[in-house]
């Protein structure tokens, strides 16, 4: 350049004594830190400004990654799935007060598999998804001391589709023929969370999941409330919404970038807050303190830390092929997938151990957790200062006390008062020998979903005609025979009318 007049002597002079650097090969590129974090920022700044100006260079960018807590995770997963020919796992920590996040594992190899199994990968979570039927019940005024039958196989019959068959993960029978719905959270108790599910219906379940920071769009099939999607979800969805209830309630979006500046000092974009109310903290609390339990004495007891409190849900699918776990800190959450990452194989014993979200996910978590937490306050879950809650109550006229609803009470005797939370009733209404069913409301409703609940209340001599009626849309109920709030034989005739 200098001969042909491009440049002077005294840039000549200058150039001549920089080093000559070379473009390393490609391999050579993927061999450096948090891989799989550095990719997901790419490609959240190529969505934002372009492939051409995100690679064109000069930006400074600022993120949240934690550089210890990254080494904390990587070498959790290492330290419990070492082989080769194990399953992968997935890893994902956020900060619950901002949504920081703070490690990411998206695989075993991020050279030999760039797809990212913590933000990319949708999968079933089994039982990680009684938490958001714990919660609309909790919303619908239903208290975790409302019992129903653990045992045995129950079977629904679901309007358009095949019966609902469940049982419980160990086929185990238990001595009590009524279980409050606290212990079937800590035991995670299929049989009891279907009857649950039928209840309170599967649309409310989806809400509080898709607002609580589940993106994928879910169905509101029955199976929901046990984790059965049409489309499964990743682990960064389920951290974000356990991050809302690490935050009492309040959702904040996932950010791994904090500042992007380019190659003039100007500053492109910065990190704002992005927070939403949710859940009331009161009952995000309810759910934590059952959460604890799961911990302490029920399927996440390896994940147990025993210098501070700590919550967390276990979730294992049919054939275990998948295993999760999530849980979390007042300071940081955590959720750890495992499974294969090519397609849903059954995991049966890998090491010697059965897998199981309580298992391996489990102990992976309780690792990285550990370290990661290490340096962070130790501080206890507190009960928020708004701590009035809605519940479903009768009075019991013998006593002239109001007592809790059970499954059986007639909807018109059934009165939503509020509480604080703790001085509400504490037992249940005695449920009646030979007790006649209640006719629940399935008017102005989509008629699946009407279907679902007269199924799981136990009537089957069910009548649908249609009958144009505008104010509600098409496919939906919108009158009944008998009405609803009585009790109603099951064996008596029901009558559904329908907008066709």
């Amino acid at each position: 350049m200098y001969r042909l007049g491009y440049i002077d002597q005294d840039k000549y002079n200058k150039t001549i004594r920089l080093p000559i650097i070379t473009q390393r090969p490609r391999e050579e590129t993927e061999k450096g830190f948090a891989l799989y974090f550095v990719e997901y920022v790419k490609q959240e700044l190529i969505a934002r400004y372009g492939v051409a100006r995100v690679f064109k260079g000069g930006f400074e960018i600022y993120t949240t990654l934690d550089p210890e807590m990254q080494i904390s995770a990587e070498n959790a997963i290492k330290e419990i799935l070492p082989d080769p020919e194990d399953p992968s796992a997935a890893l994902i920590a956020m900060d619950p007060t901002n949504g920081y996040i703070k490690a990411l594992v998206g695989g075993s190899d991020f050279s030999d598999m760039k797809f990212n199994l913590a933000t990319q990968a949708k999968r079933q979570p089994g039982s990680t998804f009684k938490i958001f039927a714990f919660l609309s019940a909790l919303e619908q005024g239903i208290t975790p001391q409302m019992t129903f039958n653990p045992n045995g196989t129950v079977v629904f019959d679901i309007f358009g589709s095949e019966p609902w068959e469940v049982g419980n993960y160990t086929s185990e029978n238990y001595e009590l023929t009524e279980m409050p719905l606290f212990e079937a959270t800590v035991k995670s108790i299929n049989v009891v969370y279907s009857q649950l599910i039928m209840r309170i219906g599967a649309y409310g379940i989806a809400k509080v999941a898709m607002d609580m920071g589940i993106e994928t769009k879910l169905n509101p099939y029955p199976a929901i409330g046990l984790g059965g999607l049409t489309i499964g979800v990743s682990p960064l969805e389920v951290c974000t919404a356990f991050a809302t209830l690490a935050n009492y309630g309040t959702k904040n979006e996932p950010v791994a970038i904090l500042k992007v500046v380019d190659k003039d000092g100007l500053i492109m974009e910065e990190s704002q807050p992005k927070s939403s109310k949710v859940i009331s903290s009161i009952n995000a609390f309810r759910a934590i303190e059952v959460m604890q339990q799961v911990m302490l004495r029920g399927t996440g007891t390896r994940a147990r830390l025993d210098d501070r409190p700590c919550a967390g849900k276990t979730g294992t699918t049919d054939e275990a092929e998948n295993a999760w776990f999530t849980g979390f800190t007042t300071n940081l959450v955590a959720c750890v997938w495992m499974g294969y990452p090519e397609a849903n194989l059954k995991m049966t014993y890998i090491h010697d151990m059965r897998v199981q979200g309580g298992a391996h996910p489990a102990m992976i978590w309780n690792l990285f957790m550990k370290e990661a937490t290490a340096d962070l306050p130790i501080e206890n879950f507190v009960r928020p200062e708004d701590d009035m809650i809605i519940v479903q109550v009768v009075m019991n006229h013998e006593t002239g006390q109001y007592m809790l609803a059970n499954r059986y009470t007639p909807q018109e005797q059934i009165e939503m008062k509020e509480y604080r939370y703790g001085q509400e009733p504490a037992e249940q209404m005695p449920i009646p020998e030979g007790a006649i069913p209640i006719m629940p409301m399935v008017s102005l409703m989509p008629i699946e979903e009407a279907n679902h609940i007269l199924i799981e209340a136990g009537y089957t001599n069910i009548i649908y005609e249609n009958e144009p009626f505008g104010e509600v849309p098409p496919g939906h109920t919108h009158r009944q025979d008998p009405m609803w709030g009585q009790p109603v034989e099951l064996i008596q005739k029901i009558t559904i009318w329908v907008n066709p």
